[in-house]
């Protein structure tokens, strides 16, 4: 992936100083290297990490990211072009893969300030479009209860349904309990 962005950046480059931007009053305006590096930058993190909007643009000028200035982060993200549903759906089958999230728990993680920071229309178009078996989710949420904390199936579901826990139905949560030991 080094390669691959020595590269994009070395063409962009060489690109930005063949054909320079026209601004709206039709002045010629190069675009400076570091604007080119931003945008680079939130390509990769758009595409390769599937990042929201919000949360690129913060780690383009974050002191602990990038650190961008914030015009070439607002250069970057003008001239990004991104799905950001595609990325929020891509998130949220990641979450329910490694993390046996709940679909609250999916939907919660994509919109928290703290985590992924996508929009509440982006984090429904995701979890609107899992193609999840979310009583299997659940069931395997049970099973590393089970073996990891030797928890009680009463402990279990209490804390799959729990508001601050995994926040399975109830149904889900009595499916996973009914299959636990099978």
């Amino acid at each position: 992936m080094r390669n691959n962005r020595f590269f994009m950046l070395f063409i962009v480059a060489l690109f930005s100083f063949l054909v320079p931007i026209i601004s709206s009053s039709n002045t010629v305006k190069a675009v400076s290297m570091e604007k080119i590096n931003a945008l680079v930058s939130a390509k990769e993190y758009a595409h390769d990490q599937y990042m929201s909007k919000q949360a690129v643009y913060d780690q383009l000028t974050s002191s602990a990211g990038e650190g961008f200035k914030t015009s070439a982060a607002n250069y970057a993200m003008k001239h990004l072009k991104a799905n950001w549903n595609k990325n929020a759906l891509k998130s949220a089958k990641s979450y329910v893969k490694q993390q046996n999230l709940s679909q609250q728990g999916v939907y919660d993680q994509l919109i928290s300030s703290s985590g992924d920071q996508f929009t509440t229309s982006q984090a429904q178009y995701a979890v609107n479009h899992l193609k999840v078996n979310w009583d299997k989710v659940a069931l395997k949420s049970a099973k590393e209860y089970q073996t990891q904390q030797n928890m009680s199936a009463q402990d279990i579901k209490e804390q799959l349904v729990s508001s601050s826990g995994e926040q399975f139905t109830e149904e889900q949560a009595d499916y996973a309990i009914q299959h636990l030991n099978q």
